[in-house]
């Protein structure tokens, strides 16, 4: 009998392991996705690349620069909601990334919330002191909205 425990366990083991491996292994998918951050890197990601963008970072759900790409492509896509989530995500993940911050900062002018996308604007100039993206952002939320409102 106790023979019979440590031979049942090296089968389960390899039952386990070859089911697994028939499946799919996430390392040729994780290298796609990694391909598929730099190509849509530049030019930006589209509403077309969501899909993939979604089940990479499905892979590595704790990548900012992914959650970014995501973002933008929602953004692309008419849904700014969508990305205004994920980018809050990726900032919590990296909060000193100051790119991330005038995203979501454009995002929220863009949606008429002027005092957000004034502090996004502030936190990106506190890790990129002289960013003038950041200056511009912050003058441009400072304005009065157009029609006096």
């Amino acid at each position: 009998m106790p023979v019979i425990w440590p031979v049942a366990l090296l089968l389960l083991f390899g039952a386990t392991f070859r089911r697994t491996a028939q499946e799919g292994d996430a390392a040729p998918a994780a290298a796609a996705c990694e391909e598929g951050i730099d190509a849509s890197m530049t030019p930006p990601p589209t509403a077309a690349s969501v899909p993939q963008l979604e089940r990479c970072l499905m892979l590595d759900p704790a990548n900012p620069d992914l959650m970014t790409d995501l973002g933008r492509a929602y953004d692309a896509g008419g849904h700014p909601d969508l990305a205004g989530t994920i980018y809050g995500r990726a900032l919590a993940l990296d909060p000193h990334n100051s790119d991330l911050h005038l995203l979501l900062g454009e995002l929220l002018l863009r949606n008429g919330d002027r005092h957000a996308a004034r502090q996004e604007g502030a936190a990106a100039l506190m890790w990129h002191p002289n960013g003038r993206a950041a200056h511009d952002l912050i003058a441009r939320a400072s304005m009065p909205p157009e029609g006096g409102r």
